[in-house]
């Protein structure tokens, strides 16, 4: 590291170059100038690498040639023991769901967090930058530029993440104003995730802010670590369709309800939908099975980005088995609890945003209770 940057390497990039060989046959790489202007190939899957200020960012992209949607993908937490069919540790860069692209109509990008480089034990780290650089916002104006390439209108944009890829959905959303954001089993605050995770990360870039504590880098930073702290600086919130799983006590407690009494007090509120679904399953904060989060992807996609005549008309999106589950604000939580459900009868027919505040004790209440 060197006056709290993150120091790159010809080792680091010639590691990640080999690594990204396995996922995509061709790598282009370009300056943060020449992406607006290069001739990207249609309708195939190439790999791009970009360093900014000493930052690699490395993406997986298919940019289709009749469609004018873009998805981004975005990761969460990785396994770090992960190793290659012969037994080798597999280096960064990582990727979420790097098949994707070619199982979609529409163009879709997949990213690389740039912090899983700084350190051999980080599993997650939401992309939080040095002092330097906050990476989401770096790799903002790397979509924007991609995008503008395309000729694709920020309203064509949807992100995508579960977990923490989730958080970083939500920021970028806000970043690239009018675009769309769907999230499974999200965090909306980092410093509400699991402890030693963020710990790990939080330890990590702390050096990097020369002479401040970690408290005080917190402070400094609180808008790369905090959605509601973002709206408030970017004075302006994404619609955000968030699905979350009942069965996943830490997302309910620790992310839907402070969502919930955060999102909507805010002057940069727009809208929130929370579709809660039943989903029994060994870790419930993992998200939908691949087959089913590309149904829920692809649906959105169809009826929320530009389509002359959709292809679904419908806004529900589960479906099959999980339909019979699936359950939209807070019907889950009022069956279990008589005081909830006359303050959802009353927040389901009044008129009045006045209902948040006593919406936000009968919270604290089932807090308490659990």
């Amino acid at each position: 590291m060197v006056n709290g940057k993150f120091e790159l390497t010809d080792e680091i990039i010639n590691k990640a170059r080999a690594s990204i060989s396995n996922l995509a046959d061709n790598l282009i790489k370009l300056k943060m100038e020449d992406i607006e202007s290069y001739e990207f190939p249609l309708d195939e899957k190439f790999a791009l690498e970009i360093i900014h200020e000493d930052a690699p960012f490395y993406l997986i992209i298919k940019f289709a040639s009749t469609n004018k949607n873009i998805i981004c993908m975005a990761p969460g937490a990785f396994r770090r023991d992960k190793v290659t069919s012969d037994g080798k540790p597999i280096d960064p860069p990582h990727f979420h769901r790097w098949r994707w692209p070619e199982l979609f109509d529409e163009s879709v990008i997949v990213f690389a967090d740039p912090m899983i480089f700084w350190d051999d034990n980080i599993s997650i780290g939401w992309m939080i930058g040095d002092a330097n650089q906050w990476y989401i916002e770096t790799l903002s104006e790397i979509i924007k530029k991609l995008a503008k390439n395309q000729n694709v209108i920020n309203d064509n944009i949807l992100f995508f993440g579960s977990s923490g890829g989730g958080f970083i959905s939500v920021c970028l959303a806000t970043l690239i104003k009018h675009s769309k954001v769907l999230v499974n089993n999200s965090q909306f605050s980092i410093l509400n995730y699991k402890q030693h995770l963020v710990k790990r990360a939080l330890d990590l870039i702390t050096p990097k802010f020369d002479g401040l504590t970690q408290e005080e880098v917190i402070e400094k930073i609180k808008y790369r670590i905090d959605t509601p702290e973002l709206f408030k600086r970017e004075n302006y919130a994404p619609y955000i369709t968030y699905y979350v799983n009942v069965k996943s006590e830490i997302d309910i407690q620790d992310h839907s309800i402070p969502l919930i009494q955060d999102h909507f007090n805010q002057d940069q509120f727009k809208g929130l939908d929370v579709i809660f679904y039943s989903e029994d399953k060994e870790i419930p904060h993992h998200p939908f099975k691949a087959g089913l989060m590309m149904k829920v992807i692809d649906l959105f996609a169809k009826n929320n980005l530009y389509n002359s005549e959709p292809n679904v008309e419908e806004r529900i999106i589960l479906r099959d088995r999980y339909q019979g589950n699936c359950k939209y604000t807070f019907e889950k939580l009022k069956e279990e609890n008589e005081e909830l459900k006359k303050k959802n009868l009353e927040m389901e027919t009044s008129t009045s945003w006045k209902i948040t505040a006593p919406l936000r004790k009968i919270m604290r209440k089932i807090r308490r209770k659990n």
